[in-house]
């Protein structure tokens, strides 16, 4: 007696929910962004490092401010002000520290927005 192969119906994949420290506030975005990034093929360092990059967001957005009312103005504003293109003592920051700290919040905003916790990430055009 042959056993006949019976296909199992194909699974789908849910759709993807944010977690709950994800959801609303800033910093909450930010720590499951840094949470996620291991699985994402980023190393520790680079970890701690995005993790200081988005405390400068942090301090000047505010923790508790919902991620979902920032908007294109907003994000425009912080990557033109001081916190991001001065140093403590008033110089000009370097570009290339200034360029970092514009990307890891653009690719923050992007990773919420793909994992649906933000509807559209407020990505100012690259001026």
């Amino acid at each position: 007696m042959t056993k006949t192969a019976t296909k199992r119906p194909r699974r789908t994949r849910a759709p993807k929910k944010p977690t709950p420290a994800a959801t609303g506030a800033l910093a909450g975005l930010c720590d499951a962004y840094i949470t996620a990034l291991p699985g994402l093929g980023k190393s520790p360092g680079t970890a701690r490092s995005y993790a200081a990059d988005l405390k400068v967001a942090i301090r000047h957005f505010g923790a508790d401010v919902d991620a979902a009312t920032i908007t294109v103005e907003m994000v425009a504003a912080y990557f033109a002000s001081d916190s991001v293109t001065k140093t403590r003592a008033g110089d000009d920051k370097n570009p290339i520290t200034v360029a970092k700290l514009q990307r890891v919040f653009r690719l923050a905003l992007l990773w919420a927005e793909e994992q649906r916790i933000i509807t559209v990430a407020p990505i100012p055009p690259k001026s």
